[in-house]
């Protein structure tokens, strides 16, 4: 349900999260339906994958956005900043903010690629006005390498190369 297009949060867990339709004031990136956060509380969006992936073998992460930081106008700075984690196997994560928009962004939030990604979550951990909203969730990966093996006329194996690319090479006497 990576558009929300379902009209619901399946697949995801949200909190001060609703669906928003092409009439909403944010609109929708794509289709019928985004996600939007509360303007007045705290709000997340999670998805935790079925297993976690090999970061090494993502090649894309992203996710379009709108509006995003929240500014005080009487500090004249950005309050309660909305950031985009990227979840871990081990627990942890990588972060990235989400500074305001005005119109739809596309966002690709940084990660280690030599970590097990778990899933995605957008949070604004506090209290402030304004609206977010979040659509079109991508997430991509290329096959695994696997090893291959060569054989000669006569069916004996010759070479093996690794995804590492190493290899090995074998003679045989005739």
């Amino acid at each position: 349900n990576p558009g929300f297009e379902s009209g619901d949060f399946t697949g995801w867990t949200a909190s001060s999260m609703f669906v928003a339709d092409q009439t909403s004031f944010g609109g929708v990136h794509t289709g019928s339906y985004s996600a939007s956060g509360d303007p007045y509380f705290p709000f997340s969006l999670q998805q935790n994958f079925a297993s976690p992936i090999s970061g090494d073998i993502v090649t894309t992460l992203q996710f379009w956005y709108k509006h995003g930081n929240f500014w005080d106008s009487a500090s004249q700075q950005e309050v309660y900043p909305v950031k985009a984690q990227v979840l871990y196997s081990d627990g942890t994560y990588t972060e990235t903010s989400l500074p305001r928009v005005s119109d739809w962004t596309l966002v690709s939030p940084s990660f280690d690629k030599t970590r097990a990604v778990n899933g995605v979550k957008i949070v604004k951990p506090g209290q402030s006005l304004g609206n977010f909203y979040v659509d079109d969730f991508t997430i991509q990966v290329a096959a695994h390498p696997t090893t291959a093996h060569s054989y000669d006329n006569l069916t004996r194996l010759t070479n093996t190369t690794y995804p590492d690319t190493s290899f090995e090479t074998y003679g045989y006497d005739d």
